[in-house]
């Protein structure tokens, strides 16, 4: 079975746009010298699972 990166949701107020979610994944690794490079993706609630799915797999090293 696949196994999700780890992840994290938080909830922000606002007073102006009132409540928003916001979804952050990171690498199971330690960061490379120049660290991890950061993704911002809109509509996370619907796509952050696909995107971290992808971005998991194109991290694997290829043969």
């Amino acid at each position: 079975m696949y196994q999700h990166s780890p992840t994290r949701k938080e909830i922000f107020t606002s007073s102006t746009c009132g409540d928003y979610q916001l979804f952050i994944a990171w690498p199971d690794e330690p960061a490379p010298e120049q660290g991890w490079p950061v993704i911002y993706l809109l509509d996370g609630d619907v796509h952050f699972p696909v995107a971290e799915i992808l971005m998991r797999t194109l991290a694997r090293p290829r043969c």
